[in-house]
């Protein structure tokens, strides 16, 4: 291996383990230092007042929506993606530069037949690919941050609404049944959360239409933004709050029952996939291998080979 780039991926390596070393150290003074500060203050989640839906910082809101609310994600995101790219590409350099792409070109362009040869164009772009694939880990876990919080969200959905249906209907108001709802409800559920800070937002002197828009755009999900706005208009026009609950609590359950019927029928066609690949090669194997079996063992009889099989 030459020098250079031997010198070049020690570099690599060693600012990419700073770099870590460093994020992960942030990451855990900052997270110890919310935690105390939500603590003494009460407030519902660190950073959660501090939502803009005016900012033209889309990537800002986009890990946001995601729930890294910190002032410092972008900064934070920013390093650990630098970081994970140093990384791949010190990866990608080593199976460049180590041996392994070299030993499975040869071995590709040595296989007979030049049957190789259709591999090579995979092996030559395969350090390219594994950069790739390790620069874009930070972005998928975002991105699945965001999936698990609107399944979460989706799954207390139902039930909050119809807690909150039925307390409204027994002469409570809105307010009070969102404080006994939250206390029954985990703490660290998301939309326990967005329902605090909601309280906390009337708390700060907004007006309980301008809070619930706000929620619904720190949720921003299909369902949930529904929800929030027939809140809203009743709000506005007076229209009576418990009715909009039940209303929306049974459509919710509808839609449930609906996309569960749906599950239900394109199971059949789900199951094609997992019997093609694990189920019917069994029942061949059993079937027909001890017909195989003997095949083989007549060819060898044939051949005069016996006990090569």
């Amino acid at each position: 291996m030459p020098a250079f780039p031997a010198l070049l991926l020690l570099i690599l390596w060693v600012l990419a383990i700073l770099a870590l070393i460093l994020v992960t150290r942030n990451i855990l003074v900052m997270r110890r230092g919310n935690e105390r500060l939500s603590q003494l203050a009460g407030t519902p989640e660190k950073d959660a007042l501090d939502f803009d839906e005016d900012e033209p910082n889309f990537f800002r809101q986009w890990l946001y929506l995601a729930g890294f609310r910190s002032k410092d994600a972008p900064l934070i995101f920013l390093l650990i993606a630098a970081a994970f790219c140093i990384a791949g590409l010190a990866i990608a350099w080593a199976f460049v530069y180590t041996g392994p792409m070299g030993f499975l070109l040869v071995q590709a362009s040595n296989y007979p037949g030049g049957l190789g040869e259709i591999f090579l164009p995979v092996i030559i772009i395969l350090p390219l690919t594994v950069w790739v694939i390790i620069s874009l880990i930070p972005w998928m876990v975002v991105r699945g941050s965001r999936r698990r919080r609107l399944s979460m969200i989706r799954e207390d959905m139902p039930v909050i609404l119809e807690l909150l249906a039925t307390l409204s209907e027994s002469g409570l108001t809105f307010d009070i049944a969102i404080e006994r709802v939250l206390r029954s409800h985990r703490r660290s559920r998301p939309l326990a959360v967005e329902f605090r800070t909601y309280q906390a937002d009337v708390l700060s002197g907004r007006s309980r239409v301008d809070c619930i828009r706000r929620m619904s755009r720190r949720v921003d999900d299909l369902f949930f933004s529904t929800f929030a706005s027939s809140l809203a208009q009743a709000e506005q026009l007076g229209a009576s709050v418990t009715a909009v609950l039940r209303r929306q609590s049974d459509e919710l359950r509808h839609r449930r029952r609906e996309k569960a019927l749906e599950m239900v029928l394109t199971l059949p066609v789900r199951r094609v996939i997992p019997m093609v690949l694990c189920f019917i090669p069994g029942l061949l194997i059993v079937a027909l291998g001890p017909i195989f079996y003997q095949f083989i063992m007549l060819m060898d009889e044939m051949m005069g080979n016996r006990g090569l099989f």
